[in-house]
């Protein structure tokens, strides 16, 4: 198995960058052709491995990029999404969506519809393609029947490409791979670069699935591997240096000391975490005189903000928010600006391009998401998973106040990663339906407990 997936990436990196190469995209489509017996073996298993294979290159994504366009993460992704797709159809059964899944279709078609009175057309269909492209595989993750033993296998490759990310992240800075500023930047020979903010974004959900992990494990020596994996995690997380990740990160420290039963070595951690994050290149950055303006995102939000007067209702076209900003760059005051700048903020670039019933469908959307999980009734380590999982959603959520990470696949993969662990419970028959209302059922008690009392004073 492992020289066939040697060959397969062999293969598929020939056939990549080769693309235009007539001779040698028939060698790739020949090789393809021989290998496909060999993969009908475990076609059934094929979407699984993919699925585990994309959760942990979503760190690397930003540094897999190619020459001849289409990066390797979306070629990946086309490539899952028919896999899965294909699987479905071979079983002839897909999961009941959520209704997350619905409230997603109906932000994607209203964001299409914005393009019809967006500023520049262009960037409304650039945007709305990678917005919709990601948008598919969700859904599609999301009708895929997936067994609880297959969620061990893709949330261990989460986890995987997390460690290894952060790993990685941690060599780069020890070498001092760092630019303009005490922190990581992980930057490849072609040019490709990780924003620092979401390489540390993307290490929340690994780190609340090996928090979780090391948490209810019993044994010394599996406690030890997950405090390492936890440890590795965290200083790669440090590394980058970001300050709204770190909120996001105590908030979700805060949503896990609520929801579970490991609050003493919680705040155990909590307290080792903190002094480990002050002498880390998150404090130096927290110390910096910025801080206030939050590096310059108040003076972009005001500008944003301001063409809210003109956009509030229908927005000014997805993918239009720097048309926007542009338009309104000198009717606000503010510190001097780069005329081509980012929202960063989910909620200020939502509002600004799809306006009131665009910004309300996403928050609907989030909370959906987050309520998926909520109401499972399980005991153990199924509990725990879904816990973690609503814990990454909700750290990425709070990281959403200060980076436009809607398109972002870190984002996409923690809401498949809830899909696709709503779809193994139900597989297994655990129930997940929220309870009855507890005050329908007291106010139906006090209603018979007075039919009883006016019986026996013969009022009826």
């Amino acid at each position: 198995m492992i020289v066939l997936a040697i060959w397969l990436c062999s293969c598929a990196a020939q056939l990549v960058y080769e693309i235009g190469d007539p001779g040698r995209l028939g060698i790739g489509i020949c090789a393809a052709l021989i290998l496909a017996p060999i993969l009908l073996l475990k076609i059934e298993r094929l979407p699984v491995y993919l699925l585990t294979a994309y959760a942990a290159l979503v760190p690397f994504s930003d540094l897999l990029g190619t020459e001849a366009g289409p990066s390797y993460m979306r070629l990946l992704g086309i490539l899952t999404g028919c896999s899965l797709l294909l699987s479905i159809v071979a079983m002839r059964r897909a999961m009941k969506p959520s209704r997350s899944v619905v409230a997603v279709l109906l932000l994607a078609a209203y964001a299409g519809t914005t393009i019809f009175w967006a500023r520049d057309t262009g960037s409304a269909l650039t945007g709305y393609g990678t917005y919709l492209s990601e948008i598919a595989l969700f859904t599609v993750i999301s009708l895929y029947p997936v067994a609880l033993s297959d969620m061990k296998l893709i949330l261990g490759g989460t986890i995987v490409g997390g460690v290894v990310a952060a790993g990685y992240g941690d060599f780069f800075f020890s070498h001092g791979q760092a630019m303009s500023a005490p922190r990581l930047y992980i930057l490849s020979r072609a040019g490709y670069a990780i924003d620092p903010n979401d390489f540390a974004a993307f290490l929340l959900v690994p780190i609340a699935l090996t928090l979780i992990m090391f948490l209810r494990s019993r044994t010394v020596a599996i406690k030890l591997c997950w405090l390492a994996g936890f440890l590795v995690l965290l200083s790669g997380f440090a590394a980058s240096g970001s300050r709204g990740d770190t909120l996001a990160l105590v908030v979700m420290g805060c949503f896990l000391l609520w929801q579970t039963q490991y609050k003493r070595q919680l705040i155990t951690i909590a307290c080792a975490s903190l002094v480990a994050v002050i002498a880390s290149p998150v404090g130096q950055r927290f110390a910096q005189p910025d801080i206030a303006s939050g590096d310059l995102r108040l003076d972009i939000w005001k500008v944003g903000i301001a063409s809210l007067h003109q956009y509030w209702l229908t927005g000014a076209g997805v993918g239009n928010f720097n048309q926007a900003f542009i338009q309104y760059f000198l009717t606000v005051p503010h510190q001097p600006l780069g005329w081509d700048r980012v929202a960063h903020s989910i909620f200020v670039q939502t509002a600004v391009e799809l306006g009131l019933f665009g910004f309300v469908l996403m928050m609907a959307f989030w909370y959906l998401e987050f309520r998926d999980l909520a109401h499972v009734n399980a005991k153990g380590l199924v509990v725990d998973i879904c816990t973690a999982l609503r814990a990454g959603v909700v750290s990425i959520f709070v990281a959403g106040l200060f980076l436009s990470l809607m398109t972002s696949k870190y984002t996409w993969l923690a809401f498949s990663l809830v899909a696709l662990m709503r779809s193994a419970l139900i597989t297994s028959g655990i129930p997940i339906d929220a309870p009855k209302h507890r005050a329908s059922e007291k106010q139906e008690s006090e209603n018979l407990e007075s039919l009883r009392t006016k019986l026996a004073r013969g009022h009826l």
